[in-house]
């Protein structure tokens, strides 16, 4: 029996702003800024993933016969934390302006190539403070309802690994030994525990069928067959699961 843990942790220490993430400091209106911006992202991550082993073995001699059986299981949990549920900040211009008019510039600017102008209406538009725009990203709990921002979402996940074996080694004569078993194994499907998981409803040859019979009349756009249909489970019934049998012969010269 034993255990073994993956952490991995990227966190913001600096965050005077809170959830306001100031990724454009200064905008000059085509999504440049002039001045980079005194916070850091404000986006983390971090993931904690635990394998706990169980794994038994047995040996058996009988004659000329060795049995031997045994098997691994592992129950693993993994759980992962995203922080992106953040308002992005743009400073300056930006939104539905791109530029100031001559009304709020100096009257002896030069006007060389536009580069002026641009300069002036960038730094006005950044100086008195103008948030350009705001842009807010959520995430929702089960019920459909906004969680606090700058918690991130936290998804726990579970999975198992099954291995068992049994096997018999005998010695049929001083110079030939055989060597045949069994030997399961079994993967789960991860599943989110807590119940935030998608599951398609619609088969892949439904779907493809119901879209190349679309495209043959000529359909697009929303009378098309939907690209997905999901209902929330809490749990996958599919794995993986094979079974073999192994042999080996041996012989001593």
């Amino acid at each position: 029996m034993g255990q073994a843990r993956s952490r991995l942790n990227f966190p913001v220490h600096f965050n005077p702003a809170g959830a306001n993430d100031f990724s454009l400091w200064a905008n000059d209106g085509s999504g440049q800024r002039i001045l980079s911006t005194p916070y850091q992202s404000q986006q983390s991550q971090r993931r904690d993933i635990s394998i706990p082993t169980f794994r038994d073995d047995f040996s058996y001699q009988r004659g000329t016969h060795n049995f031997q059986m045994g098997g691994t299981f592992k129950p693993i949990n993994a759980l992962s934390n995203e922080v992106l549920d953040l308002n992005e900040m743009t400073m300056g211009l930006g939104g539905n302006l791109f530029g100031l008019d001559d009304s709020v510039r100096p009257g002896d600017i030069n006007r060389r190539f536009g580069v002026g102008p641009a300069e002036w209406d960038t730094s006005l538009a950044f100086t008195v403070g103008r948030f350009g725009v705001v842009q807010q990203n959520l995430n929702y709990n089960l019920a459909q309802q906004p969680t606090p921002q700058d918690t991130g979402n936290i998804r726990k996940w579970r999975y198992y690994e099954t291995e068992l074996y049994a096997q018999d080694t005998w010695r049929v004569r001083n110079d030939l030994t055989l060597t045949y078993g069994l030997r399961y194994q079994f993967y789960s499907v991860p599943y989110e525990t807590q119940g935030y998981e998608a599951n398609p409803n619609i088969g892949v040859d439904a779907f493809f069928q119901s879209r190349v019979a679309a495209a043959a009349l000529g359909i697009s756009g929303n009378n098309t067959f939907p690209s997905s249909h999901i209902a929330r489970l809490g749990r996958s019934i599919t794995g993986l699961a094979s079974t073999g049998a192994i042999g080996r012969i041996s012989r001593r010269v």
